[in-house]
């Protein structure tokens, strides 16, 4: 799973004009047989996901 990137920061002031308020959400998605290979149309998937982080 994806961490925060180091540049929140720059990122949220880029966004300023937006919204002050911000989130970080990290998930995953490959082919549930095997995730080395690609994710194929009809085929299973695997989906991972920590939830919505405030930042």
């Amino acid at each position: 799973m994806a961490q925060i990137p180091s540049n929140v920061e720059a990122i949220a002031k880029q966004c300023e004009a937006l919204s002050h308020l911000g989130n970080f959400a990290s998930f995953g998605f490959a082919l549930a047989e095997n995730v080395e290979r690609p994710i194929w149309r009809g085929h299973a998937a695997d989906v991972q996901f920590e939830g919505i982080k405030p930042i």
